[in-house]
């Protein structure tokens, strides 16, 4: 299982802006700011990532564990999704990360956590 926080910190003119890593705000940050958080992501996924190969198809299975309960749990991992499948492929952990090789992925909602919101990755190799 691979653990990964649900909110990125950045530098502004007036402080730190901590964010929400979700469709709504992904969409909207300077394009600056977004490549940061995905650099910080991919390096991070890519420290979890150590000794781990898989061979055939994978799925995945994502477990959100909230901060705020008006958060939007499929915006949060979609975008999460998408950095962890790149991190996969750029990792060399899966050969591609397109229809052939990633077949299915699901999501739950986990409880609320104040302190240690995250979301929680199960990778599934197929055979």
């Amino acid at each position: 299982m691979i653990t990964l926080p649900v909110y990125y910190s950045h530098k502004t003119k007036k402080g730190i802006e901590t964010i929400l890593v979700g469709m709504n705000k992904y969409e909207r940050i300077h394009h600056i700011v977004r490549n940061a958080m995905k650099k910080y992501y991919y390096s991070l996924i890519a420290s979890k990532l150590k000794n781990v190969k898989i061979k055939g198809k994978v799925k995945t299975h994502y477990t959100y564990f909230y901060k705020n309960s008006q958060s939007d749990a499929p915006n949060v991992v979609a975008v999460i999704d998408k950095m962890f499948m790149d991190q996969l492929q750029n990792s060399k952990v899966i050969k591609d990360d397109n229809v052939l090789n990633y077949i299915g992925s699901s999501w739950e909602v986990g409880e609320q956590d104040k302190v240690n919101p995250r979301i929680e990755i199960r990778i599934f190799e197929v055979q």
